[in-house]
């Protein structure tokens, strides 16, 4: 069952790499960038077994961001642009209390 599920998520990623090329003029676009610059962390501090958990990791990065770029002018001794590094530094945060994500699941080892 899990191998049949990687490839049919390997499958569907092949087919949305496609059609993201293809349609409607080839390449990608700046915005694509934009997106997957934030998806990452998002998905990192949710967890990556865990859907509701990239949820919330979404949304923190969201209020993540609007906090730093709001708050840009009292944070100058961090330099301009901490909106754009915030939500990394807040994804090391999370990493290092939970690695496993704020909704992953943790690994049960059996000696």
């Amino acid at each position: 069952m899990s191998a049949t599920a990687w490839a049919v998520a390997g499958g569907l990623a092949v087919v949305a790499g496609v059609f993201l090329v293809g349609y409607p003029n080839p390449g990608l676009s700046i915005s694509a960038e934009a997106v997957a610059l934030r998806a990452l962390p998002a998905a990192i501090i949710g967890g990556l077994d865990s859907t509701s958990g990239a949820v919330v990791g979404g949304l923190l990065v969201g209020l993540a961001e609007t906090l730093a770029g709001g708050y840009q002018n009292e944070l100058l001794f961090l330099g301009r642009g901490f909106d754009q590094v915030a939500p990394y530094l807040l994804m090391l945060i999370v990493l290092i209390i939970r690695p496993a994500g704020l909704f992953g699941t943790r690994e049960a080892a059996r000696v």
